[in-house]
């Protein structure tokens, strides 16, 4: 061991020289460290190689964010009884201590004297770096660090490196601190010498007290490794060895020590500036974009989050502790096809807010070869889940696509991390490595690296391109409300479908996809909202329930779509009428206005296979009547329609006026007990829609089913005979809610509004995109409740267990479309004896079972034209493939060019129907020029003839799920020119669509 003499003079040259450096080499070196530090890496991380005359100038100049690697810091640390002021030592050590301290950059410290080595093993560790080829590390090895191809893949194959790292020597290159600090040379050293100097450095380097609290906090982690060295030799180092932590039993030839940042809760975060790489940091304040949010510094901190006060334009300024998240408390519990994990809650990082789940259970099922189940949900307590019928699982699941594995990362507290991939090309599909896992009782988030920029679905939202831009950074909503596809942009709609499919790319290829493809869904019907990172990464937000994902390994487009219709349900098969031409409009002034359009259309030559009968065929807007002026004689004429080959639908609510005395739907619900209630149980929830004050029926009970089928048996066969059922509004859609009169109340005589208290439940902690979307155009904070119910509403059988109601509005507000359209179909099958034909407005994940749909409100402009193609491609992924855009718009007058088009468009979608608004003049075809009517029949006329093709396309997909409108990249998968088409569409595998859009 060197003399205590020996090394005050080695750190008097040590001083002398770094002041030397400060005087002399600096300026030039900073311009090093700014090229170096600032430029790309091999990996694509941030990565710094310095030796002893850079170190100190680099690492003080440091900035959260950027990750440093120190070559040989050992060979210049000091025992530290010799600097009692370890702040002064102008050596790497000085620098790692105001690296971790002071600046908060992340530090790996390499000990040893192979740098070709040392380095490959951290790159190694750090990336994940499978296959040596000729790539810009190597250069960077053979330039900078003396190493050769050959040993980097020796070292490459070596296996693991925790017991079998095999080299020939450790080697010293002349290369760094002698060269400038001893410029006479007086230091000789040999590789044993070396060896031992590394040895007795390190047991120096653990001696200093901020080293020694980081390590016994677990805030520092020493991985040895294995070398070939001689029996003697490493005898002798177990002896030197034996003061160091009982860690470092094993002798070693390359060490590393990460330098970890502190991130518990137990110093202000604000002010201890987390070295999350800014690329990787969480939101932790989404809903900042709002001006009642009350976004501050100090909101933030409120919620344990990390500020950055330096933070620029563009770089996320509130963002989750990187040490937030679970830790595994036992070994994996395996279960038959999968297993299960115990987790509980870092503690030392308190939660973003009230309420959080300590102890949860992530359950993992292998549902088939194809399809894996990830479950996280709290371990104590029973928690809403998703009442929705799905396939079983499969009892033998012998060669699954995919790997599951879990990790704890202790860098951050050991939290904990999973991830899946595929089995043929390793490609991660699911990763939740970058943390952001947060389980709260009204606030659920997880956050997962994506495989590729490619992403695709999720609805029912607008947005105009089909593939998301992932680089955009928006958050999307997703929950059912009365809100058209032209209600401004990033706005949600009618429906719930939290499933996202991903073309996955080949790696370090700019994007070119690999053919394969893979879906997620989240099983969940609370409110929610998605964000995407630049990473690319994915948050899913949700406000209740549990964490319920499957992960569909397709590997095809098409085998995603069939998995996941599997599971949820297939299509119907719907009538082959039904893939006919169809016409409708709100506001029919009378039946007279109605038979003309009919006729003139027939006498155009317009095919013509249903006709609708919209809300003002009604008495006053009351379900079950008719108006007995301006229509009547309407069930005789839908007979003449009937007799002539036309069908008829006609569209119901599910709303009920409030009138007990007269209205006999009212007076038998308030008797049978089917409406929904107040949390008291007892007090019936009214609303206003467009008969005036209303109650809106819970279809989740029998009682309310049986109801509503008795009603529309009764109104077929007396009042008016129809084929099929239009059921609009169950989103469900009130008018003005929360606000202090109705749209309508001239039209109706009342002004009365629902209006929801101050609750947990209205008003949540975390309110979602749906929410806080539209607090500029509301003036006020947005309320889950506005245009809906309160989301206090109870609903569902009576639990034997609590003797109340099963659910919560909150929790099955998405679900309300859902549980009305199957009764509807169910009594409707019964009537005709056929398949029959139900279009719900409000759909959720396995609907198309059950229903088609239509995209709802739409306006007459390109832009809306455009969006029909997105919406109709969507829903053939969500499994609802019978669906289309309403033709030529529904709101405002579009031109006769644009309703050309439009029909050119339009007669193609799978359901093919012009429809538009009241107070606007006719649209149907036949209302055109006669050029104009010319090109519709000709276009009707190519669609007609395709019909046993198209009822081919919905037979497939009703036996084995497939899509009836697909992209184009379905069937061209590897052609990355087709991932950001969808102006143009494919009809099954063989038939291209091109319309004119502009």
């Amino acid at each position: 061991m060197a003399s205590a003499y020996s090394i005050r003079k080695g750190m008097a040259r040590v001083l002398e020289g770094i002041m030397k450096y400060r005087q002399t080499l600096r300026p030039s070196l900073l311009e090093e460290f700014k090229k170096v530090a600032l430029g790309p890496s091999p990996e694509g991380l941030l990565l710094t190689c310095v030796d002893s005359r850079v170190v100190a100038s680099r690492l003080t100049q440091a900035v959260p964010g950027q990750l440093f690697i120190v070559r040989n810091p050992g060979n210049l640390v000091p025992p530290y009884e010799y600097y009692k002021d370890n702040s002064l030592v102008g050596s790497e050590c000085a620098a790692l201590e105001l690296a971790c301290s002071r600046n908060n950059v992340p530090m790996i410290a390499v000990f040893g004297h192979s740098d070709c080595k040392a380095m490959n093993l951290l790159y190694k560790i750090r990336n994940e770096i499978s296959t040596p080829s000729n790539t810009p590390l190597e250069q960077w090895l053979k330039v900078h660090a003396q190493g050769t191809v050959e040993q980097f893949k020796k070292l490459e194959s070596s296996g693991d490196y925790k017991c079998k790292l095999i080299f020939a020597s450790a080697q010293h290159h002349e290369d760094d601190f002698e060269a400038y600090i001893d410029p006479n040379n007086e230091f000789k050293h040999s590789d044993k010498l070396s060896q031992v100097n590394t040895l007795e450095q390190l047991r120096h380097f653990l001696s200093y007290p901020f080293l020694r609290e980081r390590l016994n906090r677990k805030e520092l982690q020493v991985h040895a490794l294995w070398t070939d060295i001689y029996r003697g030799e490493l005898r002798r180092w177990y002896r030197r060895m034996s003061r160091i932590k009982s860690s470092l039993i094993c002798a070693v030839i390359i060490i590393l020590v990460v330098i970890i940042t502190n991130t518990t809760a137990r110093t202000s975060l604000s002010k201890r500036q987390q070295s999350t790489r800014i690329d990787q940091r969480i939101d932790c304040y989404p809903e900042a974009e709002s001006r009642f949010s009350g976004y501050s510094k100090e909101s933030c901190l409120a919620r344990n989050c990390v500020f950055d006060d330096g933070a620029g334009p563009g770089v996320m300024q509130c963002y989750l502790s990187p040490n937030y998240g679970y830790i595994l408390q036992d070994s994996a519990e395996q279960l038959n096809n999968g297993l299960k994990l115990r987790l509980k809650r870092n503690s030392a990082v308190s939660s973003m807010f009230q309420e959080p789940i300590e102890n949860v259970i992530l359950e993992v099922q292998h549902y088939t070869n194809d399809i894996i189940r990830v479950k996280l949900y709290d371990a104590d307590n029973k928690r809403f889940e998703v009442p929705i019928p799905l396939a079983s699982a499969s009892n033998q699941v012998s060669s699954p696509q995919y790997e599951f594995s879990y990790s704890s990362d202790s860098s951050r507290d050991n939290i904990l991390s999973f991830s899946i991939k595929r089995r043929l090309d390793n490609a991660i599909l699911f990763d939740t490595s970058l943390g952001g896992l947060v389980l709260n009782n009204q606030f659920l988030q997880i956050v997962t690296r994506l495989q590729s920029p490619h992403v695709y679905g999720f609805g029912e939202n607008n947005h105009d391109t089909l593939k998301h831009n992932v680089q955009e950074k928006k958050t999307w909503g997703i929950f059912a409300r009365d809100q058209g596809t032209n209600w401004d942009t990033n706005s949600n709609h009618y429906g719930s479908h939290p499933f996202y499919l991903v073309m996955e790319q080949l790696m370090n290829s700019n994007g070119a996809p690999t053919g394969r493809m893979h879906g997620v869904l989240l099983v969940n019907s609370n409110a929610m909202d998605y964000s995407f990172e630049k990473t690319p990464s994915l948050t899913i937000r949700t406000i209740g329930g549990i964490l319920d994902f499957f992960v569909f390994l397709g590997p095809t487009p098409e085998q995603v779509v069939q998995q996941y219709t599997w599971l949820v349900g297939r299509t119907i098969l719907p009538p082959y009428w039904s893939l006919g031409f169809q016409l409708s409009r709100w506001a029919y002034s009378n039946i007279t206005h109605m038979k003309n359009i009919v006729q003139r259309n027939r006498d155009a030559g317009i095919p013509l296979d249903v006709q609708y009968a919209d809300i003002d065929y009604m008495d006053a807007a009351k379900d079950f009547t008719i108006d007995p002026v301006n229509f009547k004689g309407l069930k005789e004429y839908f007979a003449q329609l009937n007799s002539e080959g036309v069908r008829t639908i006609v569209i119901l609510d599910p709303a009920t006026i409030d009138d007990q005395a007269y209205y006999r739907p009212t007076i038998e619900g308030i008797r049978d007990d089917v409406f929904i209630k107040y949390d008291d149980g007892q007090t019936v929830m009214k609303g206003s829609c467009w008969p005036g004050d209303v109650f809106f029926p819970d279809f989740f009970t029998k009682r309310a089913q049986d109801w509503w089928s008795r009603l529309i048996k009764d109104f077929h066969s007396v009042n008016v005979s129809f084929d099929g059922l239009w059921i609009d509004m169950n989103e469900p859609a009130l008018f003005d809610t929360n606000e202090p009169i109705p749209w309508n109340w001239m039209d109706t005589g009342s002004n009365y509004t629902l209006k929801c208290s101050q609750n947990q439940w209205d008003d949540p902690p975390y309110r979602t995109k749906a929410g806080f979307r539209w607090d500029q155009k509301l003036n006020r904070p947005g309320r889950l409740s506005d245009r809906t119910l309160c989301m206090t509403a109870v609903q569902g059988e009576i639990d034997p267990e609590t003797n109340k109601p099963k659910y919560r509005h909150y929790d099955v507000h998405n679900l309300y479309g859902w549980s009305q359209t199957k009764p509807t179909l169910d009594v409707m099958r019964e009537i005709t004896g056929k398949r029959s034909l139900v279009l719900p407005r409000s759909t959720f994940i396995g609907s198309g079972q059950w229903s088609g749909h239509w995209l709802g409100d739409n306006e007459a402009t390109w832009h809306e034209m455009k969006r029909s193609l997105i919406g109709m491609v969507e829903f053939n992924w969500f499994g609802i493939p019978l669906n289309g855009a309403d033709i030529c718009g529904f709101d405002k007058t579009p031109s006769e060019e644009m309703c050309i088009r439009w029909m050119q468009v339009g007669a193609f979608y799978p359901f093919s129907r012009n429809h538009n608004i009241w107070k606007t003049p006719d649209q149907d075809p036949a209302a055109w020029s006669a050029s104009a009517v010319s090109i519709m029949v000709t276009t009707l006329h190519i669609r007609y003839t395709l019909l046993p093709y198209y009822y081919t396309l919905f037979y497939k997909a009703h036996t084995t799920g497939s899509t009836v409108i697909r992209p184009l990249f379905h069937e061209y998968p590897t052609d990355k020119t087709t991932l950001d088409i969808f102006l143009q569409f494919l009809i099954g595998p063989h038939i291209m669509i091109a319309p004119v859009t502009d």
